[in-house]
């Protein structure tokens, strides 16, 4: 069972994702970007110990790995880019995030690499498909002005959020088919203040 601080920070979460991004962007061509990966490999490097889990979880993109949409407000951009790369790292210090980072490269050169936040989110349990681990990033930035045809011009070092979903690690800590939904929020502001823009309901089921 959750002890009251951790069920009060498990609510605050809740209400941040659920909170909407009503600002307006500042000279970016979007309120929001979206990307949905899915079949990523998650390490924890031994057997994963839950909600008090103290460690670094190393994310990567095997061979199964893709980007399966990129949402701009809402949109899904058509054809979706296809994923070169994923490298992250999620560190843990029990149960909640202490920093990390995400670095995307897609097949036409564009990269977007994000740090995040330490305090921002805690493990999970996801019923029926292990855990859950939420959080906001910080200091974004894409290598040029697109990113996978999107036009990222003008974003500056966005803040944002992202959601892993469905890891159910083995006995050894790994679990190669997790979720990863990571948004951008161009507009300026703490991303505490802007929330995780309705991320709640986008951690998919594990196929």
């Amino acid at each position: 069972m959750l002890s009251r601080g951790r069920l009060i920070a498990a609510a605050s979460l809740t209400a941040g994702m659920t909170f909407a991004c009503a600002a307006d962007s500042v000279n970016a061509a979007f309120l929001q970007l979206q990307m949905d990966f899915d079949s990523l490999r998650v390490d924890a490097g031994g057997a994963f110990a839950g909600q008090f889990h103290t460690g670094s979880l190393q994310v990567s993109a095997d061979a199964d790995a893709v980007l399966a949409a990129v949402l701009v407000d809402g949109g899904t951009v058509t054809p979706a880019p296809s994923l070169a790369g994923f490298t992250g790292t999620i560190t843990l210090v029990g149960g909640a995030i202490a920093g990390g980072q995400f670095d995307v490269s897609l097949t036409d050169g564009s990269t977007f690499t994000t740090l995040l936040r330490p305090g921002s989110g805690i493990v999970l349990p996801q019923a029926g498909q292990g855990f859950l681990i939420a959080g906001e990033t910080t200091s974004g930035a894409f290598n040029g002005a697109s990113f996978g045809g999107v036009d990222v011009s003008g974003v500056g070092t966005p803040d944002g959020s992202f959601v892993l979903s469905s890891f159910g690690p083995d006995a050894s800590g790994v679990d190669s088919a997790s979720t990863l939904n990571l948004t951008v929020l161009p507009t300026p502001g703490p991303a505490a203040l802007l929330g995780l823009c309705g991320l709640a309901g986008l951690a998919r089921r594990r196929r």
